[in-house]
C-alpha cells in the first residue's frame, strides 16, 4: 500500500475509534502520533531494504509484529510517562492499521509467503526489492486498480478530516512558525 493508503486506512479507523469511544472527532497531537504510526514501518524498511540494503525486504524490520510489540510499547512507555496516553493510543492504531492494510493483497492472492513479513525474521524473505527506487514503486502503483482504490479511500479520509476542521495541521504549522528564526 502507498503512503497516502495507510494515512487513509489509520485516519479513518482512528476517526471511527474516537467516535464510538469518545463521541468525538480525534484532536490535533494524536492525529501527528497517528500519521506518524501510519508511515513508521516504511520509514523504517523501505531504505534500510532498497538504499542501505541492510535489510531483506522492504517488509521486514519494521512490519514486523515482533517490532511493533517492542515499539509499541516503548511508545506506551513514554506516553504514560508524561501522561499522554491518547498519543500512544493513536500510534498504535497507526502502526497496527499499517501492518494490517500490508496485510490484505497478499491476503485476497492468497499469498501466504507474502505475509511472511508479519513474522520477520522468524519466517524469511523470499524475495529482496533493493534494486527499486521510490519513485518507480510510487508510478507502478499509483497507475495499478489498487493504486486507485487507495488514492479514492485517500480523497474520502482528507474530506473527513477536513470535516473535523484538520486536526493536526495547525499544531504542525504552530511548531513549523516557532521553529523559524524571527524576521
Amino acid at each position: 500500500m502507498l503512503p497516502w493508503g495507510h494515512a487513509a486506512v489509520g485516519y479513518l479507523l482512528y476517526a471511527a475509534l474516537t467516535r464510538y469511544r469518545d463521541g468525538e472527532r480525534p484532536a490535533e497531537a494524536p492525529v501527528i502520533a497517528l500519521a506518524i504510526g501510519t508511515q513508521f514501518a516504511d520509514l523504517l524498511d523501505k531504505p534500510l531494504a532498497w538504499y542501505v540494503g541492510v535489510l531483506p525486504s522492504g517488509r521486514s524490520l519494521g512490519h514486523s509484529v515482533f517490532t511493533a510489540i517492542v515499539v509499541i510499547a516503548i511508545v506506551h512507555w513514554l506516553a504514560v510517562r508524561y501522561d499522554r496516553r491518547e498519543l500512544s493510543v493513536a500510534f498504535a492504531v497507526g502502526h497496527l492499521s499499517h501492518l494490517a492494510a500490508d496485510s490484505v493483497y497478499p491476503l485476497l492472492r492468497g499469498d501466504w509467503e507474502g505475509l511472511h513479513f508479519l513474522l520477520w525474521p522468524v519466517l524469511p524473505q523470499t524475495s529482496s526489492e533493493t534494486s527499486y527506487t521510490i519513485l518507480e514503486v510510487l508510478i507502478a502503483s499509483t497507475l495499478s486498480v489498487t493504486g486507485a482504490f487507495e488514492l479514492l479511500m485517500f480523497c474520502v479520509a482528507t474530506a473527513l478530516w477536513i470535516s473535523h476542521r484538520m486536526p493536526g495541521l495547525w499544531l504542525c504549522l504552530n511548531v513549523i512558525r516557532s521553529a523559524l528564526p524571527n524576521r
